[in-house]
């Protein structure tokens, strides 16, 4: 599904999920304090489980043979956003355990 994207909305996902990522990781930093990892370091990983995420709904797109249509720009930028907020929280949980 993701090879049936034209130029125009690889664009519109790619910058929503880096800009995105970005000032998620400015929150989390934030929000978190000594939880987060760093801007830097949090936004890198906001992005790879951004991306991870649009693949993974690439592969429940082609799994279970889900119509072209659903896939609009949108969804996979929400799938992207998703991915990378989910990989920090993963690992911002995983560190918290480790210091306990």
């Amino acid at each position: 599904m993701l090879a049936h994207l034209d130029v125009g909305s690889w664009f519109i996902v790619s910058s929503l999920v880096i800009l995105l990522a970005f000032w998620i990781g400015v929150i989390a930093d934030a929000l978190l304090r000594d939880l987060a990892l760093g801007l830097i370091l949090n936004t890198l990983l906001i992005t790879g489980g951004g991306f991870a995420g649009l693949f993974a709904l690439d592969w429940l797109f082609m799994h279970y043979y889900v119509h072209i249509r659903f896939a609009s720009a949108y969804t996979w930028s929400a799938a992207g956003i998703l991915g990378g907020t989910l990989a920090l929280m993963f690992v911002c949980s995983l560190k918290r355990l480790v210091r306990q």
